[in-house]
């Protein structure tokens, strides 16, 4: 074999193994992504969460309130450019509840309804919390389950962001999320 031979050989074997690399990554990345949207399967929030000491804390921030573990640590709160975000967490950091106001301020009523209504689509799950609508969507990523519901302001001139999350294998968290959006009030 000669040198011309063996160079086009050794270009070829690394294009077929780069190939080869690539649709492997195209594979696994299509795969998680399809696997790492999980479905919000409880149909209504269940009721409030009662903690061994029967103590509850409420959570505040701008017109929107619901009641948390008596035993977290207390929350943060801080300004955005949008609004308001608070972060909530346990006092064994197992896990976080992180909230955001005033999101898509300056929309119609309409188009924050679509937004509600888009974000329940793939995999998100319609809720009705207070009579006001919601969306949620549960997503693994990194060893790590989150939890977002989207949820309208009384007047739809904005949204409210609430999510939790947790390590990917707490089989408490859904049950936990629902407990408290089910104490969800607004006072706007």
């Amino acid at each position: 074999m000669n040198k011309n031979s063996k160079g086009i050989r050794t270009i070829l074997i690394v294009v077929i193994l780069g190939a080869i690399a690539a649709v492997g990554y195209l594979a696994l990345r299509s795969l998680l992504t399809s696997s790492s949207t999980l479905s919000h399967t409880s149909p209504t929030p269940t009721p409030p969460p009662i903690d061994e000491s029967g103590q509850q804390k409420t959570f505040v921030l701008e017109n929107i309130s619901f009641k948390y573990p008596g035993e977290w640590k207390p929350p943060e709160t801080f300004d955005t450019n949008f609004g308001l975000a608070g972060s909530i967490e346990s006092a064994d950091g197992e896990y976080v509840i992180r909230v955001l106001t005033g999101l898509n301020k300056g929309h119609t009523p309409e188009e924050n309804e679509k937004f509600i209504e888009d974000f329940s689509l793939e995999g998100g799950k319609k809720l009705t919390i207070g009579g006001i609508n919601a969306s949620s969507r549960a997503l693994e990523y990194g060893g790590t389950r989150a939890i977002t519901a989207y949820v309208l302001s009384k007047n739809k001139d904005s949204t409210y962001s609430i999510s939790i999350s947790s390590k990917a294998d707490n089989k408490n968290v859904e049950n936990l999320f629902n407990q408290i959006l089910s104490t969800l009030q607004f006072s706007d």
